[in-house]
């Protein structure tokens, strides 16, 4: 019985520990705190700074670790995204700055620890420089053709931004969906963003125009013979061996491809080359343009120098 009575006592105690717990939990809601480890900085009044011929370059850390406190049923609903850390850069000047960060928090949220309190900051010069177009087309090729870009408008855009990221920015990408692309001459309207020579979009340049037009065409290809004249191939104390390509990829409208069965070369005189090489073949097109499948048409050349007897 005493063992019997001990249990109870037990099992007692434990409701009355839980009923407690839940009483505590739900009636008087405790305080309680909570760290947030990585709450981005959000720079304000950049366009005072632009306004100034300045540009933010770098931050010298991204996010803030926040800790706060506050009744436990509004800590567990708060989110990382209802804490705001904001730094004023208005009153930057060119090289580096340090910035006291203003944190906000959400009302009956208290803050009670922010790492670090201020930021460094580097700000450089505002420069604009022009950047040309450079167009790819996505999507599944119709097989026996290829887009053609006749034009392009503008041909150079302005951008802006600061000096470091400008220097980024090797061309203007925009991509045109095949599907769009007709056998009659056309103008499509495409969106440009700046790339780098990875070809990775550079962020926070601002473009005098968002947008291009190019005039796009599908043309049919073709594949017809290579004629090219060499001189100069022996002499008397060297003889130059060279390989040549024998057919050419061509591409243009079915009734210009109709009439062409080969394609002429420039004369190449190779008298005056004295080591292996390489040599680029330039074909001469009317009314045709070179594939894509053909960009590179170059040829090799030996060359031996003969011993006298």
């Amino acid at each position: 019985r005493m063992l019997q009575s001990k249990k109870a006592n037990l099992v007692i105690s434990l409701i009355l520990a839980v009923i407690l717990w839940l009483y505590v939990i739900g009636e008087l809601d405790p305080e309680t705190t909570k760290v947030y480890r990585s709450v981005p900085i959000t720079l304000q009044n950049e366009q005072i700074l632009e306004n100034h011929g300045l540009s933010v370059k770098a931050l010298g850390k991204k996010t803030v670790m926040v800790k706060v406190s506050g009744k436990r049923k509004t800590i567990y609903k708060l989110k990382a995204s209802d804490i705001k850390v904001n730094a004023d850069v208005s009153n930057s000047t060119e090289g580096e700055n340090q910035i006291s960060l203003d944190v906000k928090v959400p009302h009956k949220i208290s803050l009670e620890e922010q790492n670090p309190g201020k930021v460094n900051i580097s700000v450089e010069k505002k420069v604009s420089e022009n950047r040309g177009i450079d167009v790819k087309y996505t999507g599944k090729l119709k097989s026996g053709y290829e887009p053609s870009t006749k034009g392009i408008f503008p041909k150079k855009i302005q951008i802006t931004g600061g000096k470091s990221k400008v220097a980024k920015v090797k061309t203007l990408k925009t991509e045109i969906a095949l599907s769009k692309v007709e056998k009659y001459q056309k103008n499509i309207e495409s969106k440009v963003v700046p790339v780098d020579k990875y070809g990775k979009e550079v962020k926070g340049i601002t473009l005098e125009s968002n947008t291009v037009n190019v005039q796009s065409v599908l043309y049919k290809t073709k594949t017809v013979r290579l004629e090219v004249e060499i001189k100069g191939a022996s002499q008397e104390r060297y003889r130059r061996e060279y390989k040549l390509p024998k057919s050419i990829t061509i591409r243009g409208t079915e009734s210009a491809l109709a009439r062409i069965e080969s394609v002429k070369a420039e004369i190449i005189d190779i008298s005056k080359v004295y080591s292996d090489t390489y040599i680029v073949i330039k074909p001469v097109l009317y009314g045709v343009e070179l594939s894509d499948s053909t960009e590179k048409l170059a040829m090799t050349v030996k060359v031996r120098k003969i011993k006298k007897n």
